[in-house]
């Protein structure tokens, strides 16, 4: 999962170009891994960190899930909010042109956020928890939408998700076979 927002408002070249090269090249340096770790992760970020442009704001939040642990490097400013059971708390964030990573284990129902910079600063813990209170991401989305979208400067950029253990799925689906079958 990637987030990723990029300014300049000094720029000759279209942002929107601009843009696009570097989530091409995050795109190629991610899919080229064949270890998904939290090193080599971080090794590719920083391999396209390192290409952008020294007048250009960046905030990069990259989330990659393999099996139930959740890997996450954040390039500059970006947080990444974890809801668990009733709770709310920012587990990752990055500071201004610093690279960091993180990783942790996901537990079944799990929801992740992956901020940039500015959607954090609209869309404080304090103010996002209050939204938080439904378990369907989508309706989580529809509601906070409206209030990113006011006065918006179009560096506010969110992934809502929400972490299914298949295998406790699967072991459901198994016994209800099992069931059916009888």
């Amino acid at each position: 999962y990637m987030t990723l927002s990029i300014e300049n408002e000094s720029s000759k070249t279209p942002i929107t170009s601009y843009g696009k090269e570097l989530l091409e090249k995050l795109q190629r340096e991610f899919f080229a891994l064949d270890d998904k770790s939290l090193e080599h992760i971080k090794k590719a970020v920083s391999n396209v960190v390192k290409t952008i442009e020294p007048e250009y704001k960046y905030s990069i939040i990259i989330g990659a899930i393999v099996s139930d642990i959740l890997y996450i490097v954040v390039a500059s400013v970006g947080t990444v909010i974890v809801k668990r059971g009733g709770k709310a708390g920012i587990i990752a964030g990055g500071e201004e042109n610093g690279l960091v990573g993180f990783s942790g284990k996901l537990f079944h129902d799990d929801i992740v956020i992956f901020e940039t910079g500015d959607f954090a600063k609209k869309m404080p813990i304090a103010t996002l928890q209050e939204y938080l209170s439904s378990s369907d991401v989508s309706q989580i989305a529809e509601n906070i939408t409206p209030l990113v979208h006011e006065q918006s400067q179009g560096t506010e950029a969110a992934i809502i998700l929400q972490f299914k253990d298949l295998s406790k799925k699967q072991k459901v689906s198994e016994s209800e076979i099992i069931h059916e079958d009888e």
